[in-house]
């Protein structure tokens, strides 16, 4: 007969064994858990922190495995004998008999933070980079060249704000975005014309505007406009008749704004002197300006300056020079000269001047120092004084011992008989 093996009481000792090993428990609204175990007793002060009900707590032997509480924003440290104390404990317990009907308690360090910044071409100073559950703080106002800052989104939402003021008792990595609004600044053109700026434009004197490569202006004389920084801002002049120009320049709108100078310069043209039909000098004169005259004499046009001076110039047409070639008439004109005679007394002078007037000469008087003094252009005292001595005797009634010519030109001449 088979001997009969009794296993009910080694299977109830495995059981039991097991069953004094883990001990369950959950979390209390003091956030304190008291364990007990087959034979020992003790109590977790979580310190504000959380314990998990799913936790359970294994004695095996001595040594034990203490749970691990949460807590936001701060990482679990250890256990201590007191809510204030050094860390007595870690998680690991090597000897269980140490912690044996008492109350220790977690223990904390703070968690830090990151704060990342998009500024989108922007700069800033003063910004925290890190930070933890107990600060409070404001971000600083970000700047950049030509933009208007409108505000942060991101971890503060989809709606700008200019403010943002970061709570104590925040936790996570925050992250936030600049956004801003492009400033404008005044584009300014004005003409410059053969060196006058003419700020109001000119007629007759237009250019064309681009902004970004958008024509914005056509065949304007002036232009004045806000603009956004960094655009492109392109002027081109356009052909005006009697100015020369090939301006055509690309600009960037800058803080300062623009003062754009499209420029013309006026051309050259020719003005052309006639003498007798005979063309004979010219003169170059910029367009719109005043003719100038050649610099020359009767003289040097084949006459004696004694005699003869230019006393003027007829134009064809103009005196202000056209955007062609104009022509002049050149005038020549007798010097006013004057022929006198002696005389001895106001009967004899009487006597002269009625032999002059008798042969045709009626530009003849008498002065104050009884001499016949006869003034008229060069050509007829000329006559006069070359025919004196057949006109007035050598003697007897109206004689002249002398005769005398004189010029506004500076010459004279004088004979006596």
């Amino acid at each position: 007969m088979k001997k009969k093996i009794n296993v009910i009481p080694f299977i109830l000792a495995i059981f039991l064994t097991v069953i004094g090993t883990y001990a369950y428990y959950t979390t209390s609204t003091t956030l304190n858990s008291t364990f007990q175990t087959e034979k020992y007793v003790f109590t977790l002060n979580g310190n504000d922190g959380i314990y998990q009900p799913s936790n359970k707590l294994t004695v095996t032997g001595t040594q034990t495995t203490l749970p691990t509480p949460t807590k936001n924003g701060y990482t679990f440290a250890g256990y201590s004998d007191s809510v204030d104390g050094d860390i007595n404990y870690d998680i690991g317990i090597d000897d269980i008999k140490k912690i044996n009907n008492k109350e220790i308690f977690a223990k904390w360090k703070v968690k830090n933070y990151t704060i990342s910044y998009e500024l989108n071409g922007g700069a800033i100073s003063g910004n925290k980079t890190s930070y933890n559950i107990e600060e409070t703080f404001t971000l600083a106002t970000p700047s950049k060249v030509g933009s208007s800052f409108t505000g942060w989104t991101g971890s503060n939402g989809n709606i700008a704000e200019l403010l943002v003021n970061v709570p104590k008792g925040t936790t996570g990595n925050l992250n936030y975005v600049a956004n801003w609004s492009l400033n404008s600044y005044p584009v300014d053109v004005n003409p410059i014309i053969d060196g006058t700026t003419y700020n109001g434009g000119l007629d007759g004197y237009t250019f064309n505007v681009w902004v970004n490569d958008k024509l914005v202006a056509e065949n304007v004389i002036d232009w004045y406009q806000n603009v956004e920084f960094g655009s492109r801002v392109r002027v081109k002049t356009n052909d005006s008749a009697g100015a020369n120009t090939n301006y055509d320049q690309t600009f960037t709108v800058g803080i300062d704004g623009l003062n754009i100078n499209p420029t013309w310069y006026f051309n050259n043209y020719e003005a052309h002197f006639y003498l007798d039909g005979v063309h004979r000098l010219t003169t170059v004169n910029k367009y719109g300006s005043y003719i100038s005259t050649p610099n020359t004499t009767a003289n040097d046009l084949g006459y004696n300056g004694n005699f003869y001076y230019i006393s003027g110039y007829t134009p064809w047409s103009t005196w202000y020079q056209p955007n062609y070639a104009v022509g002049f008439t050149i005038n020549i004109s007798e010097y006013n000269c004057s022929a006198s005679f002696g005389s001895v007394s106001q009967s004899n002078a009487k006597a002269q001047l009625a032999k002059i007037k008798k042969a045709g000469y009626d530009f003849c008087e008498i002065t104050d120092w009884n001499s016949i003094w006869c003034t008229t252009n060069y050509s007829k005292a000329m006559e006069l004084y070359n025919k004196a001595w057949n006109i007035l005797p050598k003697s007897g009634s109206g004689y002249s011992i002398y005769k005398q010519i004189s010029c506004d030109s500076g010459w004279s001449t004088y004979k006596r008989r």
